[in-house]
C-alpha cells in the first residue's frame, strides 16, 4: 500500500489516482493559499487607512508650520506604509498566481484520471459520460443510465427544451417527475420518449442551465449552469454554451430512448 501525497489516504500499489483526484506520481502537496491571500488583504486595508490618516496629519502639520521634525516623521510613516502596501500587493499577486497554477494542475490531473477510467468529459466537473459502465457523472456525482428520467433546458428561467424518458415508472414516481418537469411533462406516461422545444423572443440570455431529472427521491434533480450573467445571443459565449447544452440534451435524449 502507498499513500496519496495530497490527502494521505491509502492507495493500492497499481493505482495511479487517489479518490480525491490527486495522482500518486505527483509529489507536490496541494496548498490552499486563500487564507494567506485573505489575511494579506486585511492588512492592506489597515495600511491604506493608516496611510490616509497619517497623510491627513502630515498635510495639516505642513499647513500649520509645526515642528519640521514632526512633519518629516509623519511623511516618513506615510511613505513607509505605502512601500509596505506595495510589497504586500506583490506577495498577494504571487500567491494568487501559485493558487491558479495549483488549481490548473489539479484540473489536468482530474481530466487524466477520468480519461483513464473511461470517462468522456463533455463539460469539466459538470457532465461526463462512461458508455462502458453505462453511467453519467453530473456535478461529480455518478448516476446509472436507468436513473435518468429526462432533462429540461431553462433559459432566463423559462423551459425551452423538455426531454422525458420512455422507460416505465411507477405512478408515484410519475407524479414526482411531473412536479419536477412542470406542466409540459406532468404525465410521464403520456409524453414518454418525447423531446419538446420552443423558442424565446428575448435577444438577451441572463441565465442558461440544464435540469436533469433523476429517479432518486433523496436527490430528484441536478442543475448544470452554463451562463449566470446577461449576454447577447449573438455573442460567442452564448453560442458556445448553447452548443454544449444541445450536446448534453442529445445524450440524455438517447439514454431516455434506450
Amino acid at each position: 500500500m502507498k499513500k496519496c501525497s495530497h490527502c494521505g489516504a491509502e492507495m493500492e500499489e497499481d493505482t495511479i489516482f487517489c479518490k480525491c483526484g490527486w495522482g500518486s506520481k505527483n509529489n507536490t502537496k496541494e496548498i490552499d493559499y486563500n487564507p494567506q491571500i485573505k489575511k494579506i488583504g486585511n492588512i492592506k486595508v489597515i495600511l491604506l487607512l493608516l496611510c490616509f490618516f497619517v497623510g491627513v496629519l502630515t498635510i495639516g502639520s505642513f499647513i500649520s508650520n509645526d515642528n519640521e521634525i514632526t512633519n518629516y516623521v509623519f511623511l516618513g510613516i506615510s511613505v513607509l506604509c505605502f512601500v509596505i502596501f506595495i510589497i504586500l500587493n506583490i506577495i498577494s499577486g504571487n500567491l494568487k498566481f501559485k493558487q491558479k497554477i495549483m488549481l490548473k494542475k489539479k484540473e489536468e490531473m482530474l481530466i487524466e484520471r477520468d480519461k483513464a477510467e473511461g470517462w468522456e468529459i463533455i463539460e469539466l466537473n459538470k457532465f461526463s459520460l462512461n458508455e462502458n459502465k453505462k453511467m453519467l457523472k453530473i456535478n461529480n456525482n455518478e448516476y446509472k443510465f436507468k436513473d435518468i428520467i429526462g432533462c429540461e433546458v431553462l433559459e432566463n428561467e423559462t423551459s425551452i427544451i423538455n426531454t422525458v424518458s420512455q422507460k416505465k415508472v411507477s405512478l408515484g414516481k410519475a407524479v414526482i417527475g411531473g412536479a419536477l418537469i412542470g406542466p409540459a411533462g406532468a404525465i410521464i406516461g403520456g409524453n414518454a420518449g418525447k423531446t419538446n422545444s420552443k423558442s424565446t423572443q428575448s435577444s438577451t440570455c441572463s441565465s442558461l442551465k440544464i435540469k436533469i431529472n433523476l429517479n432518486n427521491l433523496s436527490n430528484p434533480c441536478e442543475f448544470i449552469e452554463f451562463l449566470k450573467f446577461p449576454v447577447n445571443k449573438e455573442n460567442h459565449f452564448y453560442k458556445e454554451a448553447f452548443e454544449k447544452v444541445q450536446k448534453i440534451v442529445s445524450i440524455i435524449d438517447i439514454i431516455c430512448k434506450n
